[in-house]
């Protein structure tokens, strides 16, 4: 009965978060599976729950999967801890799920002692359709006792901060490989290239699961030198041998920037709103921005091409009221895939021209379908001059916030100079809740290193 309840528990409140979906993507259910669609780059169906009830445990996710169209799916199991501290982590990242038929998955892991809340689900790449059915979700028993394996990876950060490299491969077989998305490398290799540097290494044993004479470990490893930092997630594979354990082989699951302790006592020095008083036109590269008294809020939906079939349909009902035989035609030009066409939609529009709010964003909903059939491998630039049509058409005596990706603000500032700020949002994990303004920094503080080795190319960041 506990595991019927689990499965429909997994299953049934798999959402989808408002940062998909305000991308494009859909939580549909299809046959008696739940499908996550949208038009990529990522998609996730998340289900986040209390890990109380699960702590101490070793438990299992386990789905059926299948993949469609170009792209993969992974099925997710993460456990944080507090003060943001990440425990178990595995997204199938070193081995996604391809189209095919129906298949079984599973992941397990340990849900630590202190485990604030447990996060499950399934993530999409590409233009993948990810449908899953048969979600469950239980507890396996007790971790087992591997004090000796955690043992070594105490040695393995000693023997980093001192740069004892010859130390770090004494715990590993000679042969011993380091596994990563696209390439295989053999350890001595891996530390021969980091001959005469230091790391401060700190690694979190988040999994055991011992076979025989086999042990597999994940772990997550904090790496810092310098202003630049890296959270890694591993699978590796120990082997018993003369009584002690060593290493054989290390897999790359993920990896995250993290910053180093002096980088984020500046981020809690600087950290603040700033005056937007001269800012005209807000960009917000991230899924969060900030509700601001004086500036509109822009729909994605009406700066991007992607949204065009909502935009035409809009067009189309604007021509049936004012301009009725004109609607059909528009209508077939949408449906098709002739710009020349859709062209001449945007010329009909100038031909019944009204002085009014709603002929102008009719008119632009033209453009926006236009702009799909001619910029589709320039999204920057369609979604760049639309943010300027709003600017000085749409809304030429307000304030405007959009929400807009990498390279936008760079071509909307040839048009409007100082009056666009431009905001990058970095994950929570990295900056925390903070809003740092880049030009509050000085250079030659540690945070303001680390700014000028990241060279990012707007006014302020925000963790979300």
């Amino acid at each position: 009965m506990k595991l019927v309840l689990a499965l429909i528990l997994a299953q049934t409140n798999w959402t989808l978060p408002p940062q998909f979906r305000a991308a494009g993507y859909e939580r549909l259910l299809r046959d008696g599976a739940v499908v996550l669609s949208g038009p990529g780059p990522d998609g996730a169906l998340t289900q986040t729950f209390d890990a109380a009830p699960w702590r101490g445990q070793t438990v299992r996710l386990r789905a059926t999967i299948r993949v469609e169209g170009a792209g993969s799916g992974q099925l997710i199991l993460r456990v944080d801890r507090p003060g943001g501290e990440l425990g178990f982590f595995d997204n199938m990242g070193d081995r996604p799920i391809h189209a095919g038929e129906w298949a079984t998955y599973s992941i397990e892991g340990e849900v630590g002692g202190d485990a604030v809340s447990i996060e499950t689900g399934v993530l999409s790449s590409g233009k993948a359709s990810v449908s899953v059915k048969d979600v469950s979700f239980e507890k396996l028993g007790a971790p087992p006792d591997a004090s000796a394996i955690r043992a070594n990876y105490t040695r393995v950060d000693a023997a980093y901060a001192t740069g004892d490299l010859a130390g770090v491969a004494a715990l590993a077989f000679p042969d011993a490989e380091i596994v990563l998305p696209k390439a295989r490398l053999r350890l001595a290799d891996a530390l021969a290239s980091q001959k005469g540097s230091k790391l401060q290494s700190r690694t979190t044993v988040t999994h055991v699961r011992v076979d025989g004479d086999e042990a597999t470990v994940w772990t997550n490893n904090e790496s810092v030198s310098g202003v630049q930092g890296v959270l890694s997630s591993n699978r590796d594979l120990w082997t018993r041998a003369g009584g002690s354990w060593k290493l054989r082989r290390s897999t790359l699951i993920a990896t995250r920037p993290v910053l180093p302790s002096d980088v984020l006592a500046g981020v809690r020095q600087y950290a603040g709103m700033p005056n937007w008083e001269s800012v005209r036109i807000l960009l917000w590269q991230g899924a969060h921005p900030p509700a601001l008294d004086g500036f509109t809020a822009v729909p994605v939906q009406e700066l991007d091409p992607r949204y065009a079939d909502a935009a035409g349909a809009r067009a189309v009902e604007y021509l049936k009221a004012y301009a009725p035989e004109e609607a059909g035609p528009a209508l077939l030009a949408f449906q098709g895939n002739d710009p020349a066409k859709v062209a001449a939609v945007v010329r009909v529009f100038e031909q019944y021209k009204a002085n009014t709010d709603e002929w102008r964003h009719a008119r632009h909903d033209a453009l926006l379908v236009y702009q799909s059939k001619t910029l589709e491998d320039r999204p920057a630039e369609a979604i760049a001059a639309n943010v300027v049509w709003f600017a000085s058409e749409g809304l030429p005596n307000g304030k405007i916030l959009a929400v807009v990706p990498e390279g936008v603000a760079a071509l909307v500032r040839t048009r409007y100079g100082k009056q666009v700020y431009s905001v990058g949002e970095l994950p929570r994990e990295l900056l925390g809740d903070a809003f740092v303004d880049l030009a509050r920094v000085p250079a030659a503080t540690p945070l303001g290193r680390w700014i000028a080795s990241q060279k990012f190319p707007f006014d302020a960041i925000a963790g979300r």
